[in-house]
């Protein structure tokens, strides 16, 4: 198995995305993955899952520091 790490975009651009995708034919992207950004593509990330644990705690961090700023702007 390989692994990515991948954002999904909200159901509204994840549509338009769909839409413009659909526009050829001979596109099966569709088939295989849905509409994303790629945050880290293949390389490192292996069934050991050692490299889960710094991406929690990347992901966390990045959230306590969204959640300060919000905080702070309002």
């Amino acid at each position: 198995m390989q692994y990515f790490l991948g954002i999904v975009p909200p159901n509204e651009y994840k549509e338009q995305i769909v839409k413009f995708q659909n526009r050829w034919s001979s596109n099966r992207i569709l088939d295989v993955v849905e509409p994303h950004v790629t945050v880290k593509a293949q390389g490192g990330l292996n069934q050991d899952l050692v490299w889960m644990n710094k991406i929690k705690e990347t992901c966390s961090s990045f959230l306590k520091r969204r959640r300060s700023a919000i905080l702070l702007s309002t």
